[in-house]
């Protein structure tokens, strides 16, 4: 099976998961915690919906130009994660279960075979520290087991020089920068293992 499919096929089966003992039977282990995929299972869930319509009203680099509700957010979860064959998001959960953030890949489906990180977001602050950077490495090394990708990639804004550090820690190199709209745009790789 070729990279394409490989994306496809994992990404289908994991959005498609409708119960919990296969959002479980899924989820990816990280130290003092889990990634459980966001899936049809939370499509639905009015809870779930308000959680993830919390944290992008406060991750503003996420909306700038546009109003985040519980509506937009579930069509944004309908339209832009779950129908998306190259998107998947994943809930970073601490060791009680306690959801943190969430973390995933996006654009994926390219002939470079890259995996974008995407959407990194942690919505709970002060607790259990470092954990972001738990969920990143063991999603890519998640990825490289089931995806086989070439490498990672991120886009990320000049100025947020927390991401930039974020993304230098887990090994991300600098690539490019372009400016757009009057802001520059960074691109950082990372190779897989």
């Amino acid at each position: 099976m070729n990279y394409q499919d490989r994306v496809r096929d994992v990404f289908a089966e994991l959005k498609q998961s409708g119960d919990i003992e296969d959002i479980l039977r899924y989820s990816i282990a990280i130290e003092n915690g889990n990634l459980v995929c966001i899936s049809e299972l939370y499509a639905e869930d009015d809870g779930m919906i308000a959680l993830l319509a919390k944290w992008r009203q406060e991750a503003v680099e996420l909306h700038d130009q546009f109003e985040v509700t519980f509506e937009s957010t579930k069509k944004w979860l309908r339209e832009f994660v779950l129908d998306v064959p190259d998107r998947i998001l994943f809930l970073v959960l601490d060791k009680h279960g306690q959801r943190i953030g969430h973390i995933g890949f996006a654009h994926v489906l390219n002939e470079e075979r890259l995996m974008e990180i995407d959407l990194v977001v942690r919505g709970v602050r002060g607790v259990a520290p470092g954990i972001m950077s738990l969920a990143a490495t063991a999603l890519f090394g998640w990825a490289n087991q089931t995806i086989q990708p070439k490498g990672f990639c991120v886009h990320t804004l000049g100025s947020n020089a927390h991401a930039i550090q974020f993304y230098t820690r887990l090994g991300f190199e600098f690539e490019s920068k372009e400016l757009k709209q009057g802001e520059y745009h960074i691109r950082m790789r990372k190779d897989a293992v």
